[in-house]
């Protein structure tokens, strides 16, 4: 089993999911410019350098998760979509204290408390922290997160690679362009245009995303044959 990132949702993972490393220690890949966590160190893992991930296609358990979060929906598609490409075999993990009532799609991770209603439909490599709430006939594009404690009411359009603020709320029948950040604790009471920042009650469009994101992790894929 291999883990793509060595931050804080790697070190939650294998804290909640102790099951992962019950038979051996799991496999972490992450960029050398990110620090581990430390929390990891306590935990049943197994630092990964360039030799060994080149060898991946090679590997017998070709098992994964892309545990990369925040506003990097585009760098955790690009890693899946190249693990993939190697034989790689993408996991979802749902918490046993979610409650989850439309099938993921492969890559999910669903953390604890989390509610998800019936009839929505999830994209692949998705992350929907804990107690997030997305209610009924609501849609979650790939690569979004999902931060701790949003509310996406029903019928809701989130499109790909989106992130949805802590305690930020959607409310019924919205649509959120793709690529969009919705602030923690806002309110979005009318659609969302793609590649925004939204802020506030109600929310309101801060600025146009950047391409300047933060994209140092991508450096990860260089190490794979």
């Amino acid at each position: 089993m291999l883990i793509a990132g060595a931050g804080s949702y790697s070190a939650l993972l294998l804290a909640e999911f102790n099951e992962l490393s019950a038979r051996e220690p799991v496999k972490i890949a992450s960029s050398d410019k990110y620090p581990r966590n430390v929390h990891l160190s306590n935990l049943r893992t197994c630092f990964l350098n360039a030799d060994e991930l080149s060898a991946f296609s090679t590997w017998r358990d070709k098992r994964f998760i892309v545990a990369i979060g925040n506003q990097f929906g585009r760098n955790r598609r690009l890693v899946y979509d190249r693990l993939c490409a190697l034989g790689g075999e993408p996991v979802s993990l749902i918490s046993e204290t979610s409650i989850v009532k439309s099938p993921p799609a492969s890559g999910s991770i669903i953390l604890p408390g989390a509610y998800i209603g019936p009839f929505c439909t999830l994209g692949e490599n998705i992350i929907i922290n804990t107690k997030a709430s997305i209610d009924h006939e609501s849609v979650i594009g790939q690569d979004s997160h999902c931060m701790g404690g949003c509310v996406i009411t029903g019928r809701v359009t989130v499109q790909d690679n989106c992130t949805i603020g802590s305690n930020a709320t959607i409310l019924p029948d919205l649509i959120i362009g793709h690529g969009s950040t919705i602030g923690a604790g806002a309110v979005v009471t009318k659609n969302i245009m793609p590649e925004t920042i939204n802020i506030g009650v109600p929310a309101f469009r801060a600025r146009a995303w950047s391409e300047a994101i933060i994209d140092d992790n991508l450096n990860l894929l260089s190490h794979f044959g």
